[in-house]
């Protein structure tokens, strides 16, 4: 598979409708270059997007964002992803985030290496 690349396009830092008191949600679109791969952007195919809190990724332990191919010429290279902070929080957080591709055979997924880490921080 090809190495992707992801970049955040750009960030919503506005508050979205809040369902957990206590809590300030931040929304991020977050875009990657596309993998050329066939079994990418096949049925079966497509991409996680894994997110963490910290400088670095568990991808066995974080949060992720699947992202199927579901049709037309090639599978979506973005995805929204929604980090929740506890509204008492000060400081900075610093949240990684990383893209991984994937394709199907049989019944058992195969994952490419984890794309370099994009940190974001919260203030």
């Amino acid at each position: 598979m090809n190495k992707i690349s992801i970049y955040i396009l750009f960030l919503i830092i506005a508050l979205t409708g809040c369902t957990d008191i206590g809590y300030d949600k931040y929304t991020y679109l977050v875009s990657w270059d596309k993998n050329v791969d066939l079994e990418v952007n096949s049925y079966g195919g497509g991409y996680v997007v894994y997110y963490a809190k910290g400088k670095c990724i568990d991808i066995n332990k974080c949060n992720y964002v699947e992202v199927p191919y579901n049709g037309g010429q090639s599978t979506p290279t973005q995805a929204t992803i929604t980090i929740k902070r506890k509204e008492d929080e000060t400081g900075k957080d610093i949240y990684s985030v990383a893209v991984a591709a994937y394709h199907t055979i049989g019944d058992e997924r195969v994952y490419s290496k984890p794309s370099n880490v994009v940190n974001i921080t919260i203030e």
